[in-house]
């Protein structure tokens, strides 16, 4: 708490200093990877620094750390997917905008786990529905799952349950 608010006394009175952006990351830093991590004030953070120094150098390193805080928030499959999407879309933009960057490795495996977290919601929602008799609606979501998903591993269940919809 007290390094926070050196550096937004930093952050107030010095904003042309050459030390802004470096007292940017370590603000956002500083909720990240505190003992109890708090994601939403450190990603607030993060998009600051962004919003602020749109071509920094360390900008794919505040795009990657944005992108976990989003990824850390990700619920179980049976649970609302935003965050799950959101992380997606983060990490596909560091990609995008830093393909080179030392982050893309962990990027490109990020973005599969969010497919595969994507995809086992939707077959838990199709089981759901043939569970219910909702066979439409299990169909519907199941043959939406082969298709948007192709590479995903528990394909055998999702036509075991797509059968018994049909």
């Amino acid at each position: 708490e007290d390094g926070r608010k050196l550096l937004r006394l930093l952050e107030e009175n010095l904003p042309g200093s050459a030390d802004f952006p470096k007292a940017k990351l370590m603000l956002a830093d500083s909720y990240f990877f505190q003992s109890t991590s708090q994601y939403p004030e450190a990603l607030v953070e993060y998009m600051s620094f962004l919003n602020y120094f749109p071509q920094h150098e360390k900008r794919d390193y505040a795009l990657y750390r944005a992108a976990l805080c989003h990824y850390a928030a990700i619920e179980n499959a049976e649970r609302d997917q935003a965050e799950t999407r959101q992380a997606l879309a983060a990490f596909q933009n560091l990609l995008k905008e830093a393909p080179g960057s030392p982050y893309a490795v962990d990027a490109r495996a990020k973005v599969t786990q969010c497919w595969r977290r994507l995809a086992e919601s939707e077959l838990i929602v199709g089981i759901q529905y043939v569970h219910t008799y909702h066979f439409q609606g299990a169909e519907t979501r199941l043959k939406g799952l082969l298709e948007s998903y192709p590479d995903y591993a528990d394909r055998a269940r999702t036509y075991y349950y797509l059968g018994e919809a049909m």
